[in-house]
């Protein structure tokens, strides 16, 4: 997860990854990850949880031409590959020759800049620039209507995570997280526990739309998993929201957006909010009480930090660390089927007796 910048670029000239971009969080700004490395895009105001990017930003990076106003058009200039699509800002739709696609969250101008959401890359951009004919923003998703726990598998599609390599072999953060997110997954089920996943397949699931999924289905967990590289011990780590210290101002502002004018001009700690953090730290704890017995924590195993998905989702919520992908001491369990069965399990009997605790 934690793979720099360089390394991502040395990993996308060597493996040649596709010329669709798509879209990550980071700390320092929003991030398109694509072909030539990670490109940094003006950020829009907007809503927690649907993002937006400027558009302008993008059409200089790409050279696209737009023309229109409320429906516009935007063309590629590439003379070998010359296509379009048109957007239609009253129906956050993206229509193309032959198809048509919907976005997250409708196109918006902001302070005269017009402002697409964060998913646009992947649902638009990526398919006006390839030719090919994308997909609804939601239609790889399994549909359900309810979940008691949502499991995240990092990463996806073309976002591959970070990297590791054992006997030979590249191994992927995305492929691990997937696959351990179904093994959650069935342990949870045999415990007759309501499960969803964001992701079921190796597809890219753009930030806002995870978090929009989960919100729908308003589950009482919030579980996602990655893995780590590049560490200087081996070990997991478990992360909740950070509600202090450098990312107040942060939290402020997000707030302030968001609250209604009516309650108190947006505090930054609401009754809400509190007892999220409260329950992401007692979810936390108990995983760090199964984790221990395979793994060894980094430093004390849980930490706080301002995560885009813990902010966006309404849900109490952890993001999970399971080891270093490029350490021998957590290759030997995370390759382990039947360790990790063991654990899953573990994990199933935690998640089942906080429910029912709730639910008393």
């Amino acid at each position: 997860m934690r793979l720099k910048t360089a390394i991502f670029s040395i990993s996308v000239l060597t493996f040649s990854l596709s010329p669709a971009l798509f879209a990550n969080f980071s700390e320092k700004g929003w991030i398109y990850h694509g072909p030539s490395g990670d490109d940094f895009f003006e950020r829009c105001g907007g809503q927690l949880g649907s993002p937006l990017v400027s558009l302008d930003e993008i059409q200089k990076k790409y050279a696209l031409k737009r023309s229109g106003k409320k429906d516009f058009v935007l063309e590629t200039t590439r003379e070998k590959n010359k296509s379009e699509i048109r957007f239609s800002i009253r129906h956050a739709k993206i229509l193309g020759k032959d198809w048509e696609s919907e976005l997250s969250q409708a196109p918006v101008f902001i302070k005269k800049k017009l402002c697409v959401p964060l998913d646009f890359g992947d649902r638009a951009l990526g398919p006006l620039l390839t030719g090919q004919k994308p997909s609804k923003w939601n239609e790889h998703l399994a549909y359900v209507s309810y979940a008691q726990v949502v499991i995240d598998p990092g990463h996806g599609g073309n976002d591959w995570g970070t990297l590791g390599v054992f006997k030979g072999e590249v191994l992927k953060e995305k492929d691990l997280a997937l696959e351990y997110a179904k093994e959650l997954e069935a342990a949870l089920k045999e415990k007759n526990i309501d499960v969803a996943l964001t992701r079921r397949q190796d597809v890219f699931v753009a930030l806002s739309e995870r978090a929009a999924l989960v919100n729908k289905l308003s589950p009482k967990l919030f579980i996602s998993l990655h893995l780590n590289s590049n560490g200087v011990s081996p070990g997991f780590e478990i992360f909740t929201l950070s509600m202090f210290k450098r990312d107040r101002k942060a939290l402020m502002e997000i707030s302030k957006r968001q609250s209604n004018e009516k309650e108190n001009g947006g505090g930054i700690l609401t009754f809400k909010s509190a007892a999220k953090q409260e329950l992401s730290i007692a979810w936390a704890a108990d995983f760090k009480k199964v984790l221990s017995a395979y793994l060894k924590p980094v430093n004390a195993g849980l930490r706080r930090e301002p995560f885009y998905l813990l902010y966006a989702v309404e849900s109490p919520g952890v993001l999970v660390e399971l080891g270093y992908m490029d350490r021998a001491e957590d290759l030997n369990f995370l390759l382990n089927k039947s360790l990790r069965k063991t654990m899953w399990s573990q994990f199933s009997e935690a998640i089942d007796a906080r429910l029912k605790s709730k639910s008393e």
